[in-house]
């Protein structure tokens, strides 16, 4: 509904934003969650097209798996004291 209320050249945006307000939550810990469908509709609309939009969205996969590589958790916990 959110697109068919919006300009004809700004429908990819409009449904972006559309789904934002029930993600206002998770966006706290998930900034993707709020920010991508935007970001993802503004490139289709500056483009007029998908796949630009598309590898944006492969781009931003691939850092967030080379920041992933940097992550090192401990092994293992020590066994607490029994209950």
């Amino acid at each position: 509904m959110a697109a068919a209320l919006t300009r004809p050249q700004h429908r990819s945006r409009g449904g972006g934003w559309a789904t934002c307000p029930p993600a206002a939550p998770a966006a706290f810990f998930n900034p993707g969650i709020f920010f991508g469908p935007p970001l993802f509709g503004y490139i289709v609309d500056a483009t007029d097209s998908h796949p630009p939009a598309w590898w944006a969205l492969a781009g931003s996969a691939a850092v967030a798996l080379v920041l992933l590589l940097f992550v090192r958790e401990g092994r293992g916990l020590e066994p607490g004291p029994r209950a």
